[in-house]
């Protein structure tokens, strides 16, 4: 089977800690992205987000530097194998730059949805939810 790839970036108006607490803290993701989430902060770590709608499991958790999980969405079919999602921050002039690589999506149509829902159901929110909080 093939596979496919995202790669993006996004800049988040914030520290690189603070963007990698914002995606690692259950109670800052639940806050911007609606939900019940669990990141259990080590590598083999249980993660979920959004209510169980996707989980996986921990497998980069360096903080304010790389994070990485493996990513499978319930609408996955059975046979398809588990996406991987990788996060590197870099501190830039006025906050982060986040680059996002998600692996293994597999096919066009996965990589289309990902895309939009990378934007419109994570860094978006978390977009609004640091220009209206402390973060």
């Amino acid at each position: 089977m093939t596979a496919y790839s995202i790669e993006m970036t996004f800049h988040v108006n914030a520290t690189p800690d603070e963007v990698f607490e914002l995606l690692t803290d259950q109670e800052k993701v639940s806050l911007w992205g609606g939900g019940k989430t669990i990141v259990e902060p080590k590598v083999g770590g249980k993660f979920e987000m959004f209510d169980g709608w996707v989980h996986g499991k921990v497998l980069d958790y360096t903080p304010g530097k790389s994070l990485s999980y493996t990513w499978r969405p319930d609408d996955f079919k059975k046979d398809w194998e588990d996406s991987v999602v990788s996060y590197h921050f870099t501190a830039s002039k006025g906050g982060t730059m986040v680059t996002l690589e998600h692996h293994k999506l597999p096919n066009k149509k996965e990589v289309m949805n990902h895309e939009n829902g990378w934007e419109d159901h994570v860094f978006g929110p978390i977009g609004e939810f640091v220009a209206h909080q402390v973060v």
